[in-house]
């Protein structure tokens, strides 16, 4: 590798990983002069969420699913949603409309019940054999 690594143990849980890690990555040139928090760029629907979890089903499977997660935990959400579209992931990329039947009502209820809603998108890759290409 043409950067350093360190590898090493430590006693605790994931909180204390993440910890951890956060201490070391506010340090880093990437990190530094970010202060997401108050960063007026930054949208409110990314800035205020606490959860963010990551669905890959059936539209109408998926929504359930993130209702579950919201009623059981009750704070600000957001559902990253894979397999929303009609083609295979990475088959057809950047080409995903048409959405699956029933992902758009999905949207729809996910929304209204205060969950922001992010479908998975591939945006570094587009398939030479589509059309669009």
């Amino acid at each position: 590798m043409h950067y350093d690594a360190v590898i090493g143990t430590f006693s605790g849980d994931w909180w204390v990983a993440a910890q951890m890690y956060r201490d070391w990555a506010l340090t880093q040139n990437w990190c530094r002069s970010l202060n997401l928090i108050d960063d007026p760029s930054l949208s409110p629907h990314v800035r205020d969420v606490v959860l963010w979890f990551v669905l890959q089903s059936k539209p109408t499977v998926m929504e359930k699913q993130a209702l579950q997660m919201q009623e059981y935990f009750g704070v600000p959400s957001i559902a990253h949603l894979y397999d929303w579209h009609k083609s295979p992931v990475t088959h057809t990329d950047p080409d995903y409309f048409p959405a699956k039947k029933g992902f758009e009502e999905a949207v729809r209820n996910l929304k209204q019940a205060g969950i922001e809603v992010m479908p998975y998108i591939n945006v570094r890759m587009w398939d030479p054999n589509t059309p669009s290409f």
